[in-house]
């Protein structure tokens, strides 16, 4: 979805990137990241900064008690993490301080 020439997703793209932010579905929140990370703008951060705070919100807590594939019990910084390097992207793009 990149524009080759400006390295960023067009804004109807990264306005819906935004709302999966919300997602109650883990994996979704983590792809939304990811993809503002590669595209996002300046627009986005509010919101991965809300989602690094508390990267549960809104997650049903059945959800989070279910064990990983790996047996381990799904941690904040599996999500957080990706928003701070989503962030620090974005920022590095947009020639903001970090």
């Amino acid at each position: 979805l990149k524009d080759p020439q400006t390295g960023r997703i067009p804004p109807a793209a990264e306005d819906a990137l935004v709302e999966y932010l919300s997602s109650p579905v883990p994996k979704i929140r983590i792809g939304a990241v990811r993809g503002l990370e590669a595209g996002g703008t300046a627009r986005a951060l509010p919101a991965l900064r809300a989602l690094a705070e508390n990267p549960f919100a809104g997650i049903d807590p059945a959800i989070l008690a279910q064990p990983l594939p790996e047996g381990q019990k799904p941690q904040p910084a599996f999500i957080g993490d990706p928003c701070r390097e989503a962030i620090r992207a974005i920022e590095s793009r947009a020639g903001e301080p970090r």
